[in-house]
């Protein structure tokens, strides 16, 4: 089974400190190991994962529009206590397996952060796919 871990990141672009989802799989820094600085993960998407089975932008290119960086949703399923995640990026098929009880709590901690700290994710503007 997969570790998802969640945690912010900060850069800056000129003067000004911006802050991104830090989304580790394994403990490796997913969007590096496939394609490095020009995409970014949607605390929000990973939010609304919570929801139930569907098809979420959980990915998308920095600028926050997913066809820009060739995302589509990713597919969100739960089951036996598993949350399984299934997407294509550059033509390479992705399936992860979380344990659901860790997935959900790794997600509310983070929210629990977000909130305490008031530090607001970029990218600023997202567009699903086409």
């Amino acid at each position: 089974m997969n570790i998802l871990e969640l945690d912010t990141k900060e850069e800056f672009d000129g003067n000004k400190k911006e802050f991104w989802l830090n989304l580790k799989i394994d403990g490796e820094e997913f969007l590096k190991r496939i394609d490095s600085d020009l995409n970014a993960a949607i605390f929000e998407e990973l939010e609304n994962s919570l929801n139930g089975d569907n098809d979420y932008l959980i990915f998308t290119c920095a600028c926050g529009i997913a066809d820009c960086g060739g995302w589509k949703k990713t597919q969100v399923k739960y089951a036996m206590g598993k949350t399984i995640w299934t997407f294509e990026y550059n033509d390479k098929k992705y399936n992860f397996e979380f344990d659901s009880q860790f997935y959900k709590g790794e997600i509310e901690r983070m929210r629990f952060e977000l909130n305490k700290s008031k530090l607001k994710l970029k990218p600023d503007f997202i567009m699903d796919p086409e």
